[in-house]
C-alpha cells in the first residue's frame, strides 16, 4: 500500500515518550531532556526536535521502511470514516474542525485514492472521503465507500450533510435528521391501476442503521446545541425539488422524516463489508419546488448543523 502526504504529528504523539529517552544520543544534537518553562515554547521545541527525528529516521537505511510500515499500521486503526458529497458539506467540515479543534484535515493519497486524515477526536481516529452525489456510478457512494473500506478498514461510517424535510411547519432549516433506517424511493414497482393509471408500489427493504450508533446520537442529543429528529429516512438517485414527486415518495414511506441521495449507497457498501453505519443530515429545504430560495445560506446552515452534531458526538465518546 502506498501512502502519500501523510502527517507526522500522529506518529510524533504516539512515540513522543520513547523518542526523548532512546533517540537523543543517536541524533547527537538534541536536548538532554524535554524542555521546561513556557508551555508554548516547550511544545515548539519538542515539535522541532521530533521533526528532526522523523527526518533522520526517514533518511536512514532500513528505518525509513519501518516508519512507512508504522504509518500503514496507523491506517488500520481508523475508527470512523465520514462521507460527504457536496462542496457545502466539505466546507462545513473544514470550518467546524477549525472552530472546535483549531485544525483542518491532512489530505493524503492512499493507493491513489484521495482521503483526508482528520486526526484524533476524543477517542476516535477519524478520516474523511468525498463521494459524488448519489449512490451509483464510478464516483457514487457505493464505489467510493467500498474503495475507502478496502484501503483503511474503518470501524464505522457516519454520513453528515444536507437533506430535505417533509414538513416546513415542524422541520426548520438546520433540524438534524438521524437515520434509524433507510428506504430507497427509487426501488418501486410501477404498475397499472383499474383506471389504467400509474400505480406505484414500494419494493425497498428498510435496512436499519447500527443500533449502537443510533443510541450514541440519542445520548448526544441531551448536550446538542441543534435540534434532532430520529426516524426513517428515504434515499435515492433523484434530486427532489417537486412537491408532487415528494408527496409520492411520502406515500411510499409514510413514516419518513426526510430524504437524501447517498445513504442507501453507503449502506450497500458498508453492509457488504460488515461495517456499522448511520446517516446524520440536516434539513436545507422541503423538496417543494423552492430549493433555490436562499439556497446557499440554507445549505451552509444545514451542513454546519449536521457536521457540528457529528463532531460533538464523536468527541464525547
Amino acid at each position: 500500500m502506498e501512502v502519500v502526504g501523510g502527517r507526522d504529528s500522529s506518529l510524533q504523539q504516539q512515540y513522543r515518550p520513547a523518542i526523548w529517552g532512546r533517540v537523543r544520543d543517536w541524533i547527537g544534537d538534541g536536548p538532554e531532556e524535554a524542555p521546561t518553562g513556557d508551555p508554548a515554547r516547550q511544545l515548539q521545541r519538542a515539535e522541532d526536535y521530533l521533526d528532526a527525528v522523523i527526518a533522520r529516521l526517514r533518511s536512514t537505511k532500513g528505518l525509513g521502511d519501518l516508519l512507512a510500515a508504522l504509518e500503514l499500521e496507523e491506517l488500520r486503526s481508523v475508527s470512523c470514516l465520514l462521507v460527504t458529497a457536496t462542496d457545502k458539506e466539505d466546507d462545513a467540515l473544514d470550518d467546524e474542525m477549525q472552530t472546535r479543534f483549531g485544525r483542518r484535515g491532512q489530505q493524503m493519497l492512499v493507493d491513489g485514492m484521495a482521503l483526508t486524515d482528520l486526526g484524533r477526536i476524543g477517542r476516535e481516529t477519524i478520516w474523511h472521503v468525498r463521494s459524488e452525489m448519489g449512490s451509483t456510478g464510478p464516483g457514487g457512494s457505493i464505489a467510493t465507500v467500498l474503495e475507502a473500506i478496502y484501503r483503511i478498514n474503518p470501524g464505522k461510517i457516519v454520513v453528515p450533510g444536507i437533506a430535505f424535510g417533509f414538513d416546513e411547519e415542524t422541520q426548520p432549516i438546520g433540524l438534524v435528521l438521524v437515520s434509524e433506517a433507510l428506504f430507497n424511493y427509487n426501488r418501486i414497482r410501477a404498475g397499472t391501476d383499474e383506471d389504467l393509471g400509474l400505480l406505484q408500489e414500494a419494493r425497498s427493504s428498510q435496512p436499519a442503521a447500527d443500533a449502537s450508533l443510533v443510541g450514541r446520537f440519542r445520548s448526544a442529543r441531551r448536550q446538542a446545541t441543534e435540534f434532532m429528529e430520529f426516524g426513517l429516512m428515504v434515499s435515492g438517485e433523484a434530486l427532489v425539488d417537486n412537491l408532487e414527486f415528494r408527496d409520492a415518495i411520502r406515500e411510499l414511506a409514510p413514516r419518513a422524516i426526510g430524504g437524501e441521495m447517498e445513504g442507501f449507497g453507503v449502506y450497500s457498501a458498508a453492509e457488504r463489508r460488515h461495517v456499522p453505519w448511520i446517516v446524520v443530515k440536516a434539513v436545507c429545504d422541503w423538496a417543494d419546488g423552492r430549493k433555490g430560495v436562499d439556497k446557499d445560506a440554507r445549505q451552509r446552515r444545514a451542513a454546519r448543523a449536521s457536521v457540528g452534531v457529528v463532531l460533538d458526538c464523536l468527541s464525547t465518546a
